[in-house]
């Protein structure tokens, strides 16, 4: 029988409101289910009302009649059919309608307990999965932000939990298990409780806001590894996000410390634009390329790099002293019980940015001026300025100046994107020191030709003091391996990404093994010096006991400078200008300085007579790394002042110079 077009067109009507309510969300649909319900109880107890006064319900003894033996009764008797099936058997002896109206009511109210425990079970689904697909917004305050993922990320993340910080938030454009993954490779699962993962952009103005960036207590924006051949696709999303964050409406003007990475350098003054100059911006392969080349002339160097800035026992920080306002250099040399001047900054306040002008190591005769702060290294928890010490009466060993090892004859095993910042760094430290120069030769899977065209194309200029030659050799083979490094002072490993494995320090770790069998039967250069790049912190702490009897290799694990250096600048914005001068060829620099320079034969000195020995050297006594037989070095960063130390030929003072005749080449 067709239905009138009246009752098509309303039952049209009522499905359209019920998906309206349904489309509104669990709230509306648990008031649909309360209405229906409450609707169901109203008609049963009007009905049984009615029904309650017949003379066969008169022996039904489970019926109520309690209240009025009307209405309320009816409501109640209803409401419990609704709610409690079970209910049904206290019916026994009630007239057939009673009977046919309670089975009605218990049949409604397991169908709406049905569509309760539905709604319930697809809500809960629901939530579930925007926890996987980390859509959902984060409560958190005084969180870390990371902006972005990937392996120097994941370093970011496990140094700041590391430190004891609360939370850590991550936004990125990936799945969050995936990532979650990644990091509980290298994170402890108790740690990993404290990290909350969400996917999005960190472009996105609304993706920052999800994660609460205006009430982050420090964000960190990281680079995504997208290209080896196009290191813009690397940073433009860095860019696009320093340009939203600087957008961002902070509370109270209240703008949490940041810091962001960008793997090309000529991508530098872009990401410093859309920051407004107002988040440092580190250019992570032109760090790494300069540490690398350090190490190579400077052994030890990069342990205390590590303890210098990656430390919580010691930090950088700038301090305001007017007490020292007009007053020579020499009296702040003097006037800190355990902390070490290692300079002055000027700060200017320009209307779109800060900028920081140190003056590192300065004369003792240079005044400081009254709006400079003095840059500090020491504990976090200082003792104030203090009474000048007496001016000593210094008598210093006389012995001829000894330079770093001179890297001449490199060869470099392995090739990634850093080969030109290696190669310029390399040149570089090689002018001006009065020698000829030296060769550089670079093995890798490329062809040689490909590899000089790259070095063409990404070198600022030609190297002036090196010989480059390109050879493509299996170079993990040993009888290949001796005649490549036979004459060479100075190998340079790289990881690798030439290859395309999976895993790039695999060549490193077999390189290393190779090198030192070498070593170790007299097959290599008897001054050779290895510095490995590596990406797994894990693989370099295996390296770490595997190798290191004959050859002691220097290990970077890139990521972990990387995030080093980043959550502390996050901190302290010194920190950038400071690396950005030791680590270049033409500022002060951190050497690693033989003890017999400064102290006697068999002489005892405290700290404090080795930091008055260095300035008369004008130089700034940093600590000490004291070598003994078959154990790596021990370094030790502004030490104790009454601490006593006989220190013997092979120790040496860690000082800051600017020495022409220290430099290689």
């Amino acid at each position: 029988m067709a239905q009138s077009p009246s009752l098509t067109r309303l039952l049209k009507v009522l499905r359209y409101r019920l998906d309206v309510i349904f489309s509104m969300g669990l709230p509306a649909q648990l008031a649909l289910l309360a209405v229906t319900a409450g609707s169901a109880a109203t008609i049963g107890g009007v009905l049984f009302s009615l029904f309650l006064s017949d003379p066969d319900n008169a022996d039904a003894e489970g019926l109520p009649r309690g209240l009025d033996g009307g209405i309320l009764d009816g409501l109640w008797w209803a409401a419990r059919r609704v709610l409690d099936p079970g209910a049904t058997e206290n019916d026994y002896a009630a007239a057939w309608q009673l009977l046919l109206l309670s089975l009605c009511l218990t049949l409604v109210g397991m169908a709406l307990f049905g569509t309760l425990i539905a709604l319930v079970s697809t809500h809960v689904g629901q939530h579930l999965r925007v926890l996987e697909q980390g859509t959902g917004p984060v409560m958190e305050e005084e969180h870390v932000l990371v902006l972005g993922h990937g392996r120097r990320a994941r370093a970011v993340i496990r140094r700041v939990l590391e430190a004891g910080l609360r939370k850590v938030v991550v936004l990125a454009d990936g799945d969050p298990q995936d990532i979650r993954t990644a990091l509980a490779e290298t994170i402890p699962k108790k740690d990993l409780r404290r990290v909350v993962i969400r996917r999005g952009r960190p472009s996105l103005p609304s993706d920052l806001e999800r994660v609460n960036v205006a009430h982050a207590s420090r964000v960190v924006v990281m680079a995504v590894d997208r290209s080896e051949t196009d290191p813009v696709a690397n940073d433009i999303e860095v860019i696009k996000t320093l340009a939203a964050l600087s957008a961002v409406d902070w509370p109270d003007n209240r703008r949490p410390p940041m810091a962001a990475e960008v793997v090309d350098v000529d991508d530098l003054e872009v990401a410093k634009v859309a920051g407004n100059y107002q988040v440092p911006v580190l250019t992570t392969g032109d760090v790494i390329s300069k540490l690398m080349v350090q190490c190579a002339r400077q052994p030890g160097l990069s342990q205390v790099f590590s303890n210098v800035f990656g430390s919580r026992e010691v930090t950088l920080r700038l301090v305001a002293e007017p007490t020292l306002a007009n007053r020579p250099m020499a009296e702040a040399m003097r006037s800190y019980a355990d902390s070490i001047p290692l300079g002055v900054c000027d700060v200017l306040e320009l209307d779109d940015r800060e900028v920081l002008i140190p003056d590192i190591n300065p004369p003792d005769d240079r005044l400081i001026e009254p709006q400079e702060r003095v840059i500090l290294l020491g504990p976090p928890k200082a003792a104030p300025i203090g009474p000048l010490r007496p001016t000593p009466t210094l008598t210093l060993p006389d012995v001829p100046e000894e330079g770093p090892r001179t890297a001449r004859t490199i060869v470099i095993l392995g090739w990634n994107k850093n080969i030109p910042a290696i190669l310029s760094n390399f040149d570089e430290h090689m002018q001006d020191g009065g020698e000829t120069g030296g060769s550089v030769t670079v093995i890798g899977n490329l062809p040689p030709e490909s590899m000089a065209e790259l070095i063409a194309t990404d070198l600022p200029k030609a190297p002036q003091n090196l010989e480059l030659t390109f050879l493509n050799r299996p170079w993990l083979r040993r009888r290949h391996l001796v005649d490549l490094v036979a004459d060479a002072d100075t190998v340079v490993l790289l990881s690798d990404q030439s290859g395309g494995i999976e895993d790039p320090d695999a060549r490193v770790i077999m390189g290393l093994i190779l090198l030192d069998s070498l070593a170790a039967a007299g097959q290599t250069h008897p001054d050779l010096h290895v510095v490995a790049e590596m990406v797994d912190a894990s693989n370099a702490r295996l390296m770490e006991r595997r190798v290191g009897g004959t050859l002691r290799p220097e290990l970077i694990v890139s990521p972990d400078v990387v995030s080093l250096l980043l959550i502390r600048i996050a901190e302290n914005n010194i920190l950038r200008v400071i690396v950005t001068e030791f680590l270049s060829a033409k500022g002060q620099e951190i050497y690693l300085k033989p003890a017999k320079a400064y102290v006697h034969p068999g002489e005892t000195v405290d700290f404090s007579d080795l930091m008055d020995r260095a300035r008369a050297r004008s130089e700034i006594a940093l600590g000490l790394a004291l070598y003994r037989e078959n154990a790596p070095p021990e370094i030790l960063i502004n030490p104790p002042r009454e601490g006593l130390y006989t220190l013997t030929e092979t120790d040496r003072v860690i000082v800051v110079a600017l020495d022409i005749k220290w430099r290689s080449g």
